[in-house]
């Protein structure tokens, strides 16, 4: 589950406190059985994992946002691997589709799919 803050700096995605204990705990096993499997693969990815349950993007840096009113959703790109994708509901897509058009005035590439 999911929480989103956006406000004049940027979009924050924020993994619920629930959630976030579930996470860490598969996230910890993960690299436990990388470590006892040698896999430092399985080790890697339990630790990148962990690190990004919360994610910020700063409106200056963001550099696409793709809006798909079929689904509620909009992808905002900020570069090469830094993308969020923010989940609305039909009641709220409008007005968080509309502020995120807001604040990208220019500064990024808007597509509609």
């Amino acid at each position: 589950m999911l929480s989103y803050k956006m406000d004049n700096k940027g979009v924050s995605t924020i993994t619920r406190t629930e959630q976030r204990s579930r996470n860490s705990k598969l996230n910890f096993l993960l690299v436990i059985f990388g470590i006892l499997a040698r896999n430092p693969t399985a080790v890697g990815v339990g630790f990148l994992a962990h690190s990004g349950q919360d994610h910020d993007l700063k409106w200056k840096s963001i550099k696409k946002a793709t809006f798909y009113s079929a689904s509620s959703n909009i992808t905002v790109s900020a570069g090469y691997g830094e993308k969020g994708i923010v989940f609305c509901t039909k009641e709220n897509y409008d007005s968080v589709s509309g502020f995120v058009r807001a604040m990208c005035n220019g500064s990024c590439q808007i597509r509609d799919e």
